[in-house]
């Protein structure tokens, strides 16, 4: 739901990746868009090296900086600002499991009570949902897919 938050939803997926069957395991999308300069791509999915635990990472061109981040390697959320500097803006250390644990709580107890929940969107969740499946008929297809 990243893309969608920054950039809103995209006219079309194109996507390339490994399956396990149907299922996409490792795989790479660019998401197309009705502006010719917006640029967006994700890469997702697993491994089999042992030696390298979950990791994600992010690259963000914006017209006056860049931002960037890569948790196995330990960079921290990093701006690159259209002067030259570099900044390293001090945020809060969070437990990133256990705000992901914090989120399954959440959506949990929003379904059992039948109530939207206040701090989760419900149609972004949506919306990331339809961008997952348009991902994985891409793949599949082996075509690019619009909607």
């Amino acid at each position: 739901h990243f893309i969608r938050l920054l950039f809103g939803m995209p006219k079309a997926v194109q996507s390339v990746g490994r399956c396990r069957g149907t299922v996409p395991e490792y795989f790479e999308t660019q998401f197309l868009f009705d502006e010719p300069n917006r640029v967006v791509t994700a890469r997702s999915g697993v491994i089999h090296q042992q030696g390298r635990p979950f990791t994600h990472g992010y690259e963000v061109h914006f017209e006056k900086a860049t931002v960037l981040f890569e948790s196995f390697s330990g960079m921290p959320v990093t701006v690159l600002t259209a002067d030259g500097q570099v900044e390293k803006p001090e945020l809060p250390n969070v437990d990133e499991i256990q705000m992901f644990a914090n989120e399954l709580t959440e959506a949990t107890s929003a379904v059992l009570a039948n109530h939207p929940s206040s701090i989760l969107d419900g149609q972004l969740a949506q919306e990331a949902l339809a961008l997952c499946h348009y991902q994985i008929d891409s793949i599949n297809q082996r075509k690019r897919i619009e909607f």
